[in-house]
């Protein structure tokens, strides 16, 4: 019964931080913040600068992250359905791993300052 009741809660937990996560990452309001991050991972970060300058959007970097936040949503919200809760649980568990190695790249690459986009736009 208590495995039951804490798995609840973990999904419950997951689902509150996949859907901040995921709705910072869609909102119109921190499309500059988290373009300007992605772009920073992937090396891509004078690359978007400079098309800024331009007033030049580089679009493909947008519509990336407005895919990884429809995707945290929808692993969100198929936590809270038993049929799909393993599933999701474990493709949580990959896209983590995944942003926990594109931190720990960052700072083998020295880049001690990189923000890690948890705490959206308001953390810097």
């Amino acid at each position: 019964m208590t495995s039951i009741i804490l798995s609840d809660a973990c999904a419950l937990f997951m689902l509150w931080v996949f859907t901040q996560a995921g709705w910072h990452k869609v909102a119109k309001a921190n499309e500059y913040y988290y373009s300007n991050l992605v772009s920073q991972y992937f090396g891509l970060h004078q690359a978007i600068n400079d098309g800024l300058k331009k007033d030049q959007q580089i679009s493909w970097i947008q519509r990336l992250v407005k895919l990884i936040g429809v995707f945290e949503l929808c692993l969100a919200f198929a936590l809270v359905i038993p049929a799909t809760r393993n599933v999701a649980a474990t493709l949580i568990i990959v896209v983590l791993l995944g942003y926990v190695g594109m931190m720990a790249y960052q700072l083998y690459q020295g880049k001690l300052d990189m923000d890690c986009g948890c705490g959206g736009a308001a953390s810097q």
